[in-house]
């Protein structure tokens, strides 16, 4: 009797595998919890406190599947977006702000028009009263060329605003109403980036951390290269796999005819994962931070006669290529970065025909 009610007072043996059981689990799912909410979470930043840019982080399944662009990164304070579509034009600020500005673009079905041309430029260009040596000696009122003798700009009266942000209307250049023109040409500088799409841009602008320098200072066939080659791996779906260039670019080596953006290819729909094991790093001091060189933006951009800007004809991409070699100005280290930037950084659709003098633009 005794043995029956020492028995029947022990606990069941369900309950005794049940609770460890449950309390396994409890464990189990706060980890992968844990490790879910880390490899899901907001994008790393790439610029660390260092003023160094790293890209290691992890990447989750979601990472892998959202269209990646390839960020083009710029000091300045300012850089300019115009979507043809809209016929607008955006001027994005360091600090958030983006200003919206209707503007009439390059029409190119009537006389010696060109339409506006998709692509990545910088301002080379700028002059407060132009007169056109091309176009009757037309004025043009807060004058900024991006695109060979394209660029921003007012022109006399008013009446041309009816087709501000509604139409392409002008032979070539982007108008803008006169307090616009006078305002884009005050918050922008020699250099500032014109990124032109239509929706389609493999490529985004980005502002680097203020102050941020470059690792060395980069010739002019490298920072083509590096350009070329990025493209190319978001393009190929190698963005976390491929030993990624992290730069702030000099607009001086944007061709007058702009760099490639990519926009007649569809962007990858996925990444390619990278085989790498997971590693814990620690931040180094901020006092132990080596100093960086300095990018030497004291070269002035290459002069140009006002009375030029519009009549310089642009040689195709072979040609000028064969001109910076036979200069030994741009000397590629292979075969293979010379025709990696022939097709991921020339933008031959930038290239516009040349009109002689003739009527208003």
């Amino acid at each position: 009797m005794n043995n029956d009610i020492k028995f029947n007072n022990r606990p069941p043996v369900v309950l005794s595998i049940f609770f460890p059981a449950v309390l396994f689990i409890y464990l189990t799912l706060g980890y992968f919890i844990n490790y879910f909410e880390i490899s899901s979470g907001s994008k790393i930043d790439l610029f660390s406190q260092s003023g160094e840019i790293s890209s290691a982080r992890f990447v989750s399944s979601k990472d892998l599947n959202s269209v990646i662009k390839d960020t083009v990164y710029t000091d300045q304070d300012t850089w300019i977006e115009l979507v043809l579509p809209e016929q607008h034009a955006y001027l994005h600020y360091r600090d958030g702000r983006k200003v919206k500005y209707p503007v009439s673009t390059g029409a190119g079905n009537f006389g010696v028009s060109v339409e506006s041309r998709p692509g990545l430029f910088a301002i080379f260009y700028r002059n407060a009263h132009h007169i056109s040596s091309q176009f009757n000696s037309a004025d043009m009122y807060h004058f900024m060329a991006f695109n060979q003798g394209i660029g921003f700009h007012s022109i006399n009266g008013t009446g041309y605003y009816v087709h501000l942000g509604v139409r392409p209307s002008s032979k070539g250049c982007i108008r803008l109403t006169h307090d616009g023109a006078r305002e884009l040409f005050n918050a922008t500088e020699m250099g500032t980036l014109v990124l032109v799409h239509s929706y389609n841009s493999n490529r985004v602008v980005a502002f680097a951390p203020k102050g941020f320098k470059n690792k060395k200072k980069y010739s002019k066939e490298e920072y083509r290269v590096m350009l070329a080659r990025n493209l190319k791996n978001v393009l190929d779906g190698n963005y976390y796999i491929s030993n990624r260039d992290y730069f702030v670019l000099d607009p001086k080596v944007i061709p007058i005819s702009g760099a490639y953006i990519a926009y007649n290819k569809k962007p990858s729909q996925s990444q390619n994962a990278p085989m790498v094991n997971y590693t814990f790093t620690v931040q180094r001091d901020n006092l132990n931070v080596n100093k960086l060189n300095e990018i030497d933006m004291s070269r002035q951009f290459e002069s140009i006669d006002e009375d030029d800007v519009e009549s310089v004809i642009t040689k195709t991409v072979n040609s000028e290529t064969t001109k910076d070699q036979s200069s030994n100005k741009y000397v590629y280290n292979s075969k293979e970065d010379e025709l990696i930037v022939k097709k991921y950084f020339y933008n031959p659709i930038g290239i516009l025909p040349y009109f002689g003098p003739n009527s208003r633009r």
